[in-house]
């Protein structure tokens, strides 16, 4: 159940389901010269929900299963080029467009705001208290009184978690598949260590202090903050493959 003849001819015999796409695209012409019109049948590739071959719960959809078993000269063929151009073009660049923009005005504000406040403080110690004990407290890690501080920590929290819940919805649909992916291991650390971050500007002054208190070095935690603008531009590289 779940595997459809298709399936088993790309896993197989791949230059089999070749010649079946070939045929897949009719060419009609006009009576004009060099005028014609293609038709592309994808029912093979892409059967849809409703197909028998699917009540086991796992959807069949031939590019999906090409890229899984690296059936690259397939993944070129003109019927899947014009599938997936279909896919996208219907409803693919929506969700993904949505995804990248709210994405790009996170790591902008994130960044601009990790940049601005950083900025302000100062966490070096001076010659003189070289050997003196210092005492790190929210007030001198966290400029809570500017007016970055005030919203922008909140909404930078809001858009982290609104992505970091379509990884956990990625998670419970995807299951194993999902660890197999770099890239979300990526994402997963990035808005880890932004919740870790922004956290101190959303909490309130006494657990902040009560945090502090067991940290060695409370000022590696804009480290913490740096760390996750780097990877959120890594992943905004990403953004781009193809």
């Amino acid at each position: 159940m779940g595997h459809t003849p298709m399936k088993k001819l790309i896993e197989n015999f791949p230059a089999a389901a070749s010649i079946i796409m070939d045929r897949c695209i009719k060419r009609s012409k006009n009576p004009k010269d060099f005028d014609y019109t293609l038709t592309y049948e994808f029912a093979l590739l892409d059967p849809g929900p409703d197909d028998v071959a699917n009540k086991s719960g796992h959807r069949f959809f031939g590019p999906s299963v090409m890229v899984s078993h690296e059936r690259l000269s397939l993944l070129k063929h003109p019927l899947i080029q014009r599938l997936l151009d279909v896919k996208w073009r219907s409803f693919g660049r929506f969700l993904f467009y949505l995804n990248f923009f709210t994405y790009l005005t996170f790591l902008i504000m994130l960044s601009a705001f990790i940049v601005s406040e950083r900025q302000q403080l100062k966490l070096g110690r001076s010659s003189k208290d070289q050997n003196s004990t210092f005492k790190f407290t929210a007030a001198t890690l966290f400029n809570k009184t500017s007016s970055l501080s005030l919203f922008v920590p909140y909404i930078i929290f809001l858009f982290m978690m609104l992505h970091l819940l379509k990884e956990l919805i990625q998670m419970c649909s995807q299951r194993g598949r999902y660890f197999t992916e770099f890239t979300n291991y990526l994402e997963l650390i990035m808005y880890m260590t932004c919740s870790f971050f922004i956290l101190y500007y959303i909490l309130p002054e006494f657990i902040i202090n009560q945090w502090l208190s067991d940290l060695k070095n409370p000022s590696y935690l804009w480290v913490i903050g740096a760390v996750s603008v780097f990877l959120g531009y890594i992943i905004l590289i990403l953004f781009f493959r193809r």
